[in-house]
């Protein structure tokens, strides 16, 4: 993938996510299904920034719910297929990993991708929560102990700190351009997408 990988915690993420789209009685996973994923999950540093943030994450899921149309449950399934836009959401998480200089895509590069895209109803709880990308990508380098300039594009000439338990997260530097050039292209992100979900079920 690019010398990008998911984390464990993004597959339970999905596993939740398809749960809730059964639960739902929906035929797909779509990015509203991740973010109850996500929230349901309660523990990655994408829920624990939007707690120090001051978001209710029950309140959040309540909210998400009621806009999203309740079918019949459907039974478990584990192999719904992911809309267009959940895809989406899968190849701008890696663009925010890349720009934050992580080598693992985990569930703060998912909620920062939810709020940079039009994720259907995912998005616009998110952000009718007060929340912003810039302002949450800032409370999670504060959660992984780091320091990064507000917006990735202003880092230049500023170093970037983590604590040394931290620096799974953090990419090395050589060949940094080569690889962005790789990652820009969609096609790779596309084999990176098809790669991460055939090895889901396969678990």
């Amino acid at each position: 993938m690019n010398g990008f990988y998911f984390t464990d915690r993004c597959r339970r993420i999905l596993q939740l996510a398809w749960g809730h789209a059964n639960r739902l009685g929906h035929e797909y996973v779509s990015p509203d299904h991740i973010l109850l994923g996500l929230i349901s999950d309660g523990e990655g540093v994408g829920a624990t920034a939007l707690v120090r943030l001051g978001v209710d994450l029950a309140a959040l899921q309540a909210d998400l719910e009621s806009r999203l149309v309740v079918r019949a449950p459907r039974a478990p399934q584990g192999d719904l297929p992911f809309t267009s836009s959940a895809k989406r959401v899968f190849e701008l998480a890696m663009v925010e990993a890349r720009d934050l200089d992580h080598k693992i895509v985990g569930s703060e590069h998912l909620l920062l991708a939810m709020l940079g895209s039009k994720a259907e109803h995912a998005t616009e709880v998110l952000h009718e929560s007060g929340l912003s990308r810039d302002r949450v990508r800032e409370e999670i380098w504060r959660v992984l102990g780091g320091v990064v300039p507000l917006k990735p594009s202003e880092a230049s000439g500023i170093e970037r700190t983590l604590p040394a338990d931290r620096q799974l997260h953090s990419a090395s530097s050589p060949g940094r351009t080569a690889r962005r050039a790789i990652l820009l292209s969609s096609l790779a992100l596309v084999v990176a997408i098809v790669a991460f979900v055939v090895a889901l079920h396969r678990r």
